[in-house]
């Protein structure tokens, strides 16, 4: 944006497919914001569950999250789905700090338990 002196991104100069692409994701984010106003009416079998969770404090210097997640009764795929500020998979902690993390309630929770039933396939209510 620097070099095409130009203060908005709407303004940049970008190859046709990228171009494209940047409205596409703004009219499926605008849909998904407000899905009824586009004629989608979403039933709430339609939506993720919501999983249960509960809290703990992690603290200590170079924690093996891989480690913490096994001995919290889950997994580390799980602990990143409901902590996505964690980035690695290693809590370097050089300033002595605690942080509170999110786990399934129920221990030996996996994504792959969470999902809706498949025979239930999913269905878009549209209104004429």
């Amino acid at each position: 944006m620097e070099r095409q002196s130009i203060d908005a991104y709407y303004d940049t100069r970008l190859n046709n497919e990228t171009t494209r692409y940047v409205y596409r994701i703004l009219a499926v984010k605008q849909i998904m914001q407000h899905p009824q106003q586009y004629g989608f009416f979403l039933r709430p079998s339609d939506l993720y569950p919501t999983l249960p969770t509960r809290t703990s404090t992690l603290s200590g210097q170079n924690v093996d999250l891989y480690d913490f997640a096994k001995k919290n009764g889950t997994t580390y795929k799980m602990l990143r789905e409901l902590n996505p500020w964690l980035t690695t998979d290693k809590l370097t902690n050089k300033g002595g700090k605690s942080y509170t993390v999110k786990l399934p309630v129920t221990n030996g929770t996996k994504l792959s338990t969470i999902r809706t039933d498949r025979d239930k396939g999913t269905e878009f209510i549209t209104k004429m």
